[in-house]
């Protein structure tokens, strides 16, 4: 097995970390999409949390996001090796949140400090300040975290990046603000497949960092690319363009239920609860009557208000609680 600045001894360590590993809960699941490139799925439960993937170029791996943990990242590591000895050489940050980025400074520390790491530039401006903090709250709770340092893209952009190999395109490609503010998504239009990061997953929008109206304009521009293979932020794979069509359905409803409510001075807390699934229940994996659902909805309302009062989102500051704020539309 060949890796970047690696050696035989790491690749036994990794081996060795991954089977002593994955005897405590289901492994990584990976799934074949395509000639040269593969879907990583978490289960449920899974230290890991999200799903990643990786796609196999000329003469290199690239890896579309990290885990949660250091073990998830080598576990990942470990499920790329049986699949090819390329090394790997580039990684790709869908967004900053915990789950999607904590696992690169594994890759770095393991794999060579002249990774070119990637992701949008507010994924990258994000990650010290809204990161740092989420880190630092997660440690709390979790021991796998506690030696865990944030490491930062070192390769960001604005629009679109490409990758080229001699017969794949890879497109990097940001629409907007949606689940965050640097959220992008990796396209392969040859092979009509797209990684969508948490723009999509198996529940309702998670919004705790969001942007519901933002994230309208996002779903219509995904929807123009010629896809029909989804790879979700979390839960299944997709195999049709539906799923686009249906989650924006109900966007755009939850989000008319937010400016009803604001038009009445309502609480984030009573506009969630005028939104029913029950005309997109198919769409989803879950149950929408799941606490954690009607938490993400108070969120989804709170974030839209937010939105509607033009009150600054994205800062540390906010995510200590900014007075009221499902009531800042109604004092001025």
């Amino acid at each position: 097995m060949r890796f970047h600045h690696g050696c035989s001894c790491l690749v036994y360590s990794l081996i060795l970390w991954s089977t002593s590993y994955a005897k405590e809960q289901q492994p990584l699941g990976t799934e074949k999409l395509a000639d040269g490139v593969y879907a990583v799925l978490a289960p449920s439960g899974h230290p890991g949390e999200s799903n990643s993937g990786f796609i196999l170029l000329d003469d290199s791996v690239l890896v579309i996001d990290t885990h949660f943990v250091p073990q998830a990242a080598n576990e990942l590591v470990v499920a790329i090796s049986k699949v090819t000895d390329l090394p790997i050489r580039t990684v790709v940050n869908t967004h900053w949140h915990s789950d999607h980025t904590l696992g690169n400074e594994y890759f770095v520390n393991n794999l060579g400090t002249d990774l070119s790491l990637i992701s949008h530039q507010n994924t990258r401006d994000d990650l010290p300040s809204l990161g740092g903090a989420r880190l630092e709250h997660n440690r709390v709770e979790m021991e796998a975290l506690q030696d865990v340092s944030l490491v930062l893209p070192n390769l960001t952009f604005s629009k679109q990046l490409s990758v080229y190999s001699v017969n794949r395109r890879v497109q990097l490609l940001y629409f907007g603000a949606g689940h965050t503010r640097g959220d992008i998504v990796v396209y392969l239009p040859d092979d009509r497949i797209v990684f969508v990061g948490d723009l999509i997953t198996g529940g309702p929008p998670f919004a705790r960092d969001g942007y519901p109206f933002a994230w309208l304009e996002t779903l219509t521009a995904l929807l123009q690319l010629d896809v029909d293979t989804i790879i979700a932020g979390h839960g299944k794979i997709w195999r049709s363009k539906t799923v686009l069509e249906d989650r924006l359905g109900f966007q755009e409803y939850a989000t008319r239920q937010v400016i009803a409510g604001a038009k009445q001075c309502w609480t984030a807390e009573k506009i969630a609860a005028t939104i029913d699934f029950t005309d997109y229940r198919d769409t989803f994996q879950t149950e929408p009557e799941s606490a954690p659902w009607q938490r993400w909805m108070i969120d989804f309302a709170r974030r839209g208000l937010l939105e509607l009062s033009s009150i600054p989102v994205g800062t540390v500051s906010e995510m200590a609680g900014v007075p009221n704020p499902d009531l800042a539309h109604c004092a001025k």
